[in-house]
């Protein structure tokens, strides 16, 4: 076999899922989260902005505190649209006449495409931003569908009755949490006795490997996982979820990998669309920079060896028909 044969392939995007891999308790999870010394940065050191959103404690990503929320509203619909080819909800066991409830629905696109698998079931997308709360009201008034409509809730606060839903979903949000196991037993308590939780979420590293590699931008990467989890997120949060599940109730607790392989275009829009997010999110305001390391990404995407791997993992769990 020629070195670097997958290159060739015509397709910009190539699926190799893993099996399930089943979880049992007792798992643990030998990740070194140190901060590389940003634990002990003084607060005054950062900017006021960075500053704000460590103080908020909401995590790791706020669209309402982001630098330029009309810029990642934009972004996160492009993400979302894209992220819909993935129709990891079907695998997971979602299915016409379910009720749903999306975590962290953002902009509503993928709430929508929910809405239409579970329908007539209702589905009911929540986040914590009332800017993008309105962006999805605006979506699903274009899109007319009845059994779909969006609230403002705090996953660490659900104001649900208890056993409202039969499914629940959450896509790139427990990246950002503080304190994952909370969530996953407020999402309990609403969830029905032998409901479904599906959680997806980006691997490790979160924004991706390129090759060739460069300096310029695995510094620049660096410092952006350093940020998020000085804000409290977790770039290692997809080796934990099944632990997660495990350690707060769930049954038949899986986990999926599916790796994605890309060339030119999926490098190039990894610079327009990640990188942009990734520096809003986190307050990252040195512009300079950040446009030297979208031209970094260009260079590389022209290179005919260039490709660019990331990974997507999947944890499903079930609450117990006799929940604790």
């Amino acid at each position: 076999m020629k070195q670097l044969s997958l290159l060739s392939m015509k397709v910009a995007l190539f699926l190799c899922p893993l099996p399930y891999l089943q979880v049992s308790e007792g798992l643990t999870m030998p990740f070194n989260e140190e901060l590389d010394g940003l634990n002990h940065l003084e607060i005054s050191l950062l900017s006021g902005l960075q500053q704000d959103l460590l103080r908020a404690k909401d995590g790791s990503y706020c669209p309402d505190k982001t630098l330029d929320y009309e810029v990642e509203l934009s972004l996160m619909k492009e993400r979302s649209r894209r992220a819909t080819k993935f129709t990891f909800w079907q695998e997971a066991g979602l299915s016409p006449g379910m009720s749903v409830l999306d975590i962290g629905c953002g902009s509503g696109v993928t709430t929508e495409c929910l809405a239409h698998a579970a329908a007539p079931g209702k589905v009911v997308g929540i986040d914590t931003s009332d800017v993008v709360l309105e962006q999805a009201r605006q979506l699903q008034h274009k899109s007319s569908l009845q059994n779909l409509h969006f609230e403002k809730h705090d996953v660490y606060d659900l104001r649900f009755p208890p056993n409202s839903f039969d499914f629940v979903w959450s896509q790139l949000l427990f990246q950002h949490l503080q304190n994952p196991e909370q969530a996953l037993r407020q999402i309990s308590r609403v969830l029905k006795p032998g409901g479904i939780i599906c959680i997806v979420d980006a691997g490790y590293p979160p924004a991706g490997l390129v090759y060739p590699t460069s300096p310029i931008i695995e510094s620049f990467l660096k410092r952006i996982y350093q940020l998020q989890m000085f804000y409290g997120g977790d770039q290692y949060v997809s080796f934990k979820l099944g632990s997660y599940l495990v350690n707060t109730g769930y049954t038949d607790v899986n986990v999926r990998q599916l790796m994605n392989i890309e060339r030119g275009e999926g490098i190039r829009y990894c610079a327009d669309n990640y990188i942009p997010t990734a520096s809003i999110m986190l307050k990252l305001e040195d512009k300079n920079l950040i446009e030297q390391v979208v031209r970094e990404y260009y260079r590389i995407a022209a290179l005919p060896e260039a490709f660019r791997y990331e990974s997507w993992w999947v944890a499903k769990g079930i609450k117990p028909a006799l929940s604790r």
